[in-house]
């Protein structure tokens, strides 16, 4: 999902979309390597709650190159990862569950 938008906001845009991508990028990047250094100093185990702050990272991305990608393939993505969630929660969270 971030690749298409990284690919979109490179693709036949200003120079202001672009840094602005860059900059994002450059931010989800050191949010990922900040909570692995996190995970590994200090808890020694992943916590995928230090990766939320990419969420509004990735809003205001596809919102400055919301006129530049094809509402048909961003539908596609966006129900592709709500199946896609919806399979992991199902099939192996609420199975997983123990039975007494």
């Amino acid at each position: 999902f971030m690749g298409i938008g990284v690919f979109f906001s490179f693709y036949k845009t200003s120079l202001d979309i672009k840094l602005m991508a860059l900059a994002l990028f450059a931010c989800a990047v050191l949010i990922i390597a900040a909570a692995a250094w996190k995970s590994w100093t200090s808890v020694f185990q992943p916590q995928g709650r230090y990766i939320f702050p990419i969420l509004p990272i990735i809003g205001i991305c596809y919102y400055g190159i919301s006129e530049k990608i094809p509402k048909t393939l961003f539908n596609l993505i966006v129900g592709l990862l709500f199946f896609a969630s919806a399979y992991s929660f199902i099939w192996i969270g609420l199975l997983s569950i123990p039975k007494i």
